[in-house]
């Protein structure tokens, strides 16, 4: 942010995409990159614990499929408390979601924490997976909806 004003590069066409278009676009895209971000943090994705090809080409893949399955399981928590995540004020952060998820994942693995066990505490989690009360208003449930919308859903 330069004097004021913000700087947004774009290749798209200025016939088909008015100024005032771009800038949710922008946010959404920003949203995609906290969330690899998010994922490589909490995966560990940058520390390869393989020199062999081979071998981390399937330490990379057990790493996507565990970050598949994270997302596999949002869906249903999603159902559960809509409002949690559709929050201006007081949204779930997706971070910590992100980071129980997983933990609650390889507790899984290793036959301690299953994922019913998840859900049956999940109503008294909400102290703990959601922010605190927010001036700014929540960018990524605006991208979403604005996602959602473009794709007609």
């Amino acid at each position: 942010m330069a004097a004021g004003y913000i700087l947004v590069v774009t290749h798209l066409p200025r016939e088909q995409w008015a100024a005032p278009q771009i800038w949710p676009l922008y946010r959404a895209r920003w949203q995609i990159e906290l969330h690899f971000k998010r994922l490589k943090s909490l995966l560990h994705l940058a520390h390869l614990r393989a020199r062999d090809p081979r071998l981390a080409q399937v330490y990379l893949l057990g790493k996507c499929l565990g970050a598949l399955l994270l997302e596999a399981h949002l869906h249903p928590l999603r159902q559960l408390t809509p409002d949690w995540f559709t929050s201006l004020a007081r949204p779930v952060s997706l971070w910590r979601l992100t980071a129980v998820l997983q933990e609650t994942l390889c507790q899984a693995v290793r036959g301690v924490l299953t994922l019913a066990r998840l859900l049956a505490a999940w109503p008294r989690l909400a102290r703990f997976l959601r922010d605190a009360p927010r001036r700014r208003a929540q960018q990524l449930v605006r991208a979403v909806e604005l996602l959602q919308s473009l794709a007609g859903a």
